[in-house]
């Protein structure tokens, strides 16, 4: 009977013994064999990084052009509030 992979949690390669293991869906993934914790992996992989950095820029693409929507609201209330009392 076959075992669903994403059970298992991200598979590695240890950085130091070159072991390759699951880390079972655990905060740190540690080596069984030397335990390394992985974070500490001094090459990490280009593949992730430049995924994180992805979601990165996206996430803060988003949260800039919602400060910019935000002062640009605020612009126009005054605009408009300028226009008033001016034509009053």
């Amino acid at each position: 009977m076959p075992v669903d992979k994403a059970l298992l949690g991200t598979r590695y390669t240890c950085y130091e013994c070159g072991a390759k293991f699951y880390d079972m869906n655990k905060p740190e993934a540690l080596c069984p064999s030397c335990n390394a914790d992985q974070a500490n992996d001094p090459n990490p992989d280009p593949i992730e990084l430049l995924k994180s950095m992805k979601r990165r820029s996206r996430s803060k693409t988003k949260a800039e052009s919602s400060v910019e929507e935000s002062n640009e609201s605020s612009v126009e209330v005054k605009a408009e509030s300028d226009e008033e009392s001016s034509s009053d």
